[in-house]
């Protein structure tokens, strides 16, 4: 499994889902701190409110998970590609590393 690469889809799947999980808990204790009167902004925090953080701090961990993955990927097969042409170029010149 660790060779396996999933793709971005999926890993911004997971990631859209982790963030959303973790989003809803912390809007669901922002809304009980609310409605026992212990909110100490002066904001009105409702079920809307519950639903958007969730969905809003779930987007932005998938979409962050996406781009890490990416870039991971990306600076991977550039470190493959170089070194497979310094091997190629040790063997082309009869070097030994």
């Amino acid at each position: 499994m660790q060779d396996e690469q999933a793709p971005l889809w999926r890993v911004g799947l997971r990631g859209l889902g982790q963030g959303a999980a973790g989003g809803f808990l912390v809007s669901l204790l922002a809304l009980w701190l609310y409605n026992n009167d212990l909110w100490p902004l002066s904001t009105v925090f409702s079920w809307q409110s519950v639903i958007g953080y969730t969905m809003l701090l779930g987007w932005i961990s998938g979409f962050g998970a996406v781009l890490t993955e990416y870039k991971r990927r990306k600076a991977a097969t550039k470190e493959a590609g170089q070194t497979a042409s310094s091997s190629t170029e040790h063997a082309a010149t009869g070097e030994t590393s």
